[in-house]
């Protein structure tokens, strides 16, 4: 008999938390389906080599390589690209930045005016790593940079509560 790769009841658990990480964008529902899935997949990934057939974000590309433009990556992957060189971008507010960002990362506030005006206004040339709490304000910000010409971007999948669940560190301050 197989066993699941996660115990019910931390699936459950992931369930619950994601469930309640909205964006502002009205996907929660549909997003909390896809992180659920996602950590189910990243979390076996980390575990086997096996792969999933599903289009959910994968942590297996080469080292040294950015993640193809406008996908949704793990938190392995936007590691690899940050250590790489990708720039960091924090969508979120400047509360939330301020109470923990990834090191490094440059705070564009997607809800206000000005933050999505920085958004548009960025070096098309560069490789940009964009992150929110849980993935929803960053798609969103995806969608503002590729319509300004922006292209060589991706977003975290499951934002900073992924990134710090698998281990991963936010640091306060600059």
């Amino acid at each position: 008999m197989l066993r699941p790769v996660l115990p019910v009841g931390v699936l459950a658990a992931c369930v619950l938390v994601l469930a309640g990480c909205g964006g502002g964008d009205g996907s929660s529902a549909s997003s909390a389906t896809s992180s659920t899935s996602t950590s189910a997949t990243s979390s076996s990934t980390a575990s086997s080599t096996s792969t999933s057939a599903t289009s959910s974000p994968v942590d297996d590309h080469a080292h040294g390589e950015f993640p193809e433009p406008g996908s949704t990556v793990g938190p392995g992957t936007f590691k690899d690209a940050i250590t790489a060189g990708a720039v960091i971008i924090d969508v979120r507010t400047p509360q939330e930045f301020a109470q923990g960002h990834i090191a490094g990362a440059v705070n564009h506030d997607i809800e206000s005016a000005r933050g999505r005006a920085a958004l548009a206004a960025l070096d098309p040339s560069k490789h940009y790593a964009v992150y929110c709490r849980s993935g929803n304000r960053s798609r969103t910000a995806l969608e503002i940079m590729n319509d300004a010409g922006v292209e060589q971007a991706f977003d975290l999948d499951g934002g900073v509560e992924l990134w710090q669940q698998v281990g991963n560190e936010l640091v306060t301050g600059d």
